[in-house]
């Protein structure tokens, strides 16, 4: 039996075009205060993803905050709500995904 070349194999699987063409929205109400949003884009980045597109609007002491992110697995997309909650300026975190 040909031993296969791993290297290449993983190569082929990360260039492989994504399938999945939903987006997932979070819409996040937190305090206004200077380091929320740096500590929810936090999250982000740890996971090595970039939103696609990121609104933020200032009402009174209120951040409204939508970030979108296309064909993130729901399953992160989940964990990423709870990790989010858990940022004290944070009052809630709404998940929708589209088609």
């Amino acid at each position: 039996m040909p031993l296969m070349n791993t290297k290449q194999s993983y190569e082929n699987e990360t260039l492989m075009p994504l399938i999945d063409k939903h987006e997932v929205i979070f819409a996040i109400t937190a305090f206004s205060e200077p380091s929320t949003l740096p500590r929810i884009l936090e999250n982000f980045a740890l996971r090595n993803l970039v939103p696609h597109e990121m609104k933020s609007e200032k009402q009174g002491e209120y951040l409204h905050i939508s970030i979108a992110v296309h064909s993130l697995p729901v399953k992160e997309a989940k964990h990423l709500k709870l990790r989010m909650k858990n940022i004290m300026p944070v009052l809630a975190v709404e998940l929708n995904i589209t088609e």
